[in-house]
């Protein structure tokens, strides 16, 4: 039982790689998160999630009644 814990363990981390890949997959998770919540905004309003421009992207452009808003989303805790 050990063993197949080890080889589980072993199998995990070579498949993750760079460990710095882990903190963009929580990334990942609260952009999803975020898009969940503004789809929810209702009709008056216009949302485009991961708009690539030159330097990256926007996670999420906003455009409504009030005029339009650029939100980058950050995932400071893990659950």
């Amino acid at each position: 039982m050990l063993a197949g814990a080890l080889v589980t363990v072993a199998v995990v981390g070579w498949l993750v790689g760079d460990v710095h890949a882990l903190t963009w997959a929580w990334g990942a998770v609260g952009e999803r998160d975020t898009a969940a919540m503004l789809d929810d905004l209702g009709s008056d309003w216009q949302c485009v999630h991961d708009l690539r421009h030159e330097y990256g992207n926007w996670d999420h452009v906003l455009v409504g009644p009030p005029g339009v808003f650029v939100l980058d989303t950050k995932v400071l805790t893990s659950p």
